[in-house]
């Protein structure tokens, strides 16, 4: 069995030996990922462009998904990854909330929310982009945002 394990810096060569004397190998690219949640700590790593990039996930703005492409928006900067968007939900933290099938924001970037037609918002963010809360999700963006 391969996986891809996702944990802090310090806890992952243990985890690995752990996992190997059991059968178990570790490897980057794999479609089943354990990831040790018991970290405080709020990085996350994503491959982007054949490159490993360490984020605290404070500094994600959002995350949208275009075909295969993830695109992480940041404040000042975009990120690319093939990593699934369901993969990338799994490593966000609480302040992020899922509002349209192709877009997941965090809730502590939002700018201003615009109220749309037909049970849709407009939500602002503060690097200037702007995302559709479409009718699916729009009470459960209620919910969470306590609206």
């Amino acid at each position: 069995m391969k996986i891809k394990l996702i944990c802090e810096k310090t806890k992952y060569e243990s985890l690995k030996l752990e996992l190997e004397s059991k059968g178990i190998k570790v490897v980057e690219e794999s479609d089943l990922v354990l990831i040790d949640n018991s970290s405080t700590n709020n990085q996350i790593r994503i491959n982007s462009k054949g490159e490993i990039v360490l984020l605290d996930s404070t500094s994600i703005v959002a995350v949208e998904s275009f075909d295969h492409d993830i695109h992480i928006y940041l404040l000042d900067e975009e990120l690319v990854t093939r990593t699934p968007l369901k993969e990338v939900k799994k490593l966000l933290t609480d302040s992020f909330i899922q509002i349209s099938q192709s877009v997941i924001v965090n809730k502590h970037s939002i700018k201003k929310i615009k109220n749309g037609f037909n049970y849709r918002f407009i939500v602002f963010m503060n690097n200037g982009k702007q995302f559709t809360v479409t009718k699916s999700y729009y009470y459960k963006f209620i919910e969470e945002l306590d609206l």
